[in-house]
């Protein structure tokens, strides 16, 4: 009886043993992370056995050098368009009024000519303001359909952003501070003023110049 009391009681020492050795037989994460290093380093000497080998090598040469080609070429097709588009720039700053000139030289000035011609030989002063009205006319027409305008100022009040008054003058007939006379038309290029109006301005009669004016009547 005491031999199987002592069996008995030496079992659960076997059970705890055989389970001590199947916990120590257990691969951990760490272990494994362990056998990554080596001396505190990750050991990477099997990648670059890898990567290095000439296989790889010889791709990466041909992939570098048709990369540079494409560069190369980019590169140079940027320049030519820089080239060309600062070429194109400076003609269309140099030849720019082209156009408006054509128009100028082939409604206008040959109308001027022929008009002048005539004036020579006729008499009749009528047909030759008729003539210039109409080639007037045409030239405004030229210079508004580019986008220049002339305003009218007379009878207007005075705008200094407009108007630049050269002299004033006392009127009964115009409001103190309206446009009496205008010496030269404002010109306007779409909403940008390219020259203000020359001006006369009204201003409040004098009381002892209307005094003695009245009495003269």
């Amino acid at each position: 009886m005491q031999k199987k009391q002592n069996r008995n009681r030496l079992k659960p020492g076997k059970a705890k043993s055989k389970n001590t050795l199947k916990t120590a037989s257990v691969k951990t994460p760490m272990a494994n992370t362990e056998k990554k290093y080596k001396n505190g380093l990750l050991d990477t000497s099997s990648k670059k056995e890898v990567m290095n080998t000439p296989e790889n090598t010889e791709n990466w040469q041909k992939q570098f050098e048709t990369l540079n080609k494409k560069y190369q070429f980019l590169m140079a097709e940027y320049a030519n368009y820089k080239k060309n588009n600062m070429k194109y720039v400076e003609n269309l700053k140099k030849y720019e009024g082209q156009q408006l000139i054509k128009k100028l030289i082939n409604e206008v000035i040959d109308d001027f000519d022929r008009a002048m011609e005539q004036a020579g030989g006729t008499q009749n002063i009528d047909e030759l303001k008729k003539g210039i009205s109409m080639i007037y006319e045409r030239f405004m027409s030229i210079l508004k359909s580019i986008g220049i305008k002339k305003i009218s100022s007379t009878g207007q009040p005075f705008d200094p952003s407009v108007h630049c008054a050269v002299d004033s003058t006392p009127s009964k007939e115009v409001l103190p501070n309206h446009i009496v006379y205008t010496i030269k038309e404002a010109y306007f290029f779409q909403d940008k003023l390219i020259r203000p109006a020359e001006v006369i301005v009204s201003r409040t009669p004098d009381v002892e110049t209307s005094e003695i004016k009245d009495s003269e009547q």
